[in-house]
């Protein structure tokens, strides 16, 4: 593996980056699938591109480790490299994902999107690169073609995953009175769109209080925007934008604007 991006050698580049693991530390801490035997390792990586390999055959077992895909005992593996790497070029991304493979992108987009559940409220989770994670690691949209894999209940029920989680924490989002600005739920919103007529295909009637629900915050905020900050400004006016779209169901739209009017 190349490790030409650690500067090793260099003593003020090694100062800044012990000093930054505290911050990444703080977050595998919190990021669901790092389990505790991988933070000595994930340091080790961190620190110089290098890992004892004996040291990870001892506890990982020889059968899961590759000196060259040197995370691979770990779930979330191609999130973790493009993170954690020195290297943050788009090209040694693309080697990361096109060496750990699908089964590492999938639960490496899983876990980035679980993150926004216990996202913080100031600061970034990702030393400043969520935006960029979740477009490289995601799909960012809901679309059939996006999960050619699944079949149509399937699909559905994913969307309604997708909707679910974006419903709650754009929600949350939107009252901040300082929205974070690392925070990448607001790029989801495309998604968001997507996901809501397949979910309310799959679970009916139910799902529209809540849309309508967070349409009610945003043309709060948009009546007002001098009351809120920017960001949730620009998200409210994303949010009234999609569900203008002409492709949503007339009926749907109809039960909206049944439920905004009362």
């Amino acid at each position: 593996m190349n490790t030409s991006a650690w500067k090793t050698d260099d003593k003020a580049w090694m100062k800044a980056r012990r000093a930054s693991w505290k911050e990444v530390k703080n977050t595998l801490d919190r990021l669901t699938g790092v389990r505790g035997r991988d933070k000595k390792f994930l340091k080790e990586f961190y620190m110089s591109g290098e890992i004892d390999i004996d040291a990870m055959v001892k506890v990982y077992g020889r059968r899961v480790v590759d000196p060259e895909r040197l995370l691979y005992p770990m779930e979330a593996a191609t999130l973790l490299e493009c993170w954690l790497t020195a290297n943050q070029s788009d090209e040694n991304w693309q080697h990361i994902k096109e060496k750990y493979g699908e089964r590492k992108l999938y639960h490496s987009c899983r876990r980035l999107l679980e993150s926004l559940d216990y996202y913080p409220e100031a600061g970034s989770f990702f030393s400043g690169v969520e935006e960029r994670l979740y477009r490289f690691l995601c799909p960012t949209r809901c679309r059939p073609e996006d999960y050619p894999g699944l079949n149509e209940v399937q699909y559905q029920e994913q969307s309604r995953r997708v909707w679910a989680q974006v419903t709650r924490n754009i929600d949350k989002f939107m009252r901040s009175e300082h929205p974070n600005p690392c925070n990448f739920v607001r790029h989801r919103l495309p998604e968001w769109k997507d996901a809501i007529v397949p979910t309310w295909k799959l679970r009916g009637d139910g799902i529209v209080e809540a849309v309508a629900g967070t349409l009610c915050i945003a043309q709060s905020i948009v009546t007002a925007p001098e009351q809120s900050d920017p960001l949730a400004v620009e998200v409210a006016q994303e949010i009234m934008k999609q569900l203008n779209d002409p492709k949503l169901p007339n009926p749907f739209k109809e039960m909206i604007a049944d439920v905004m009017s009362e």
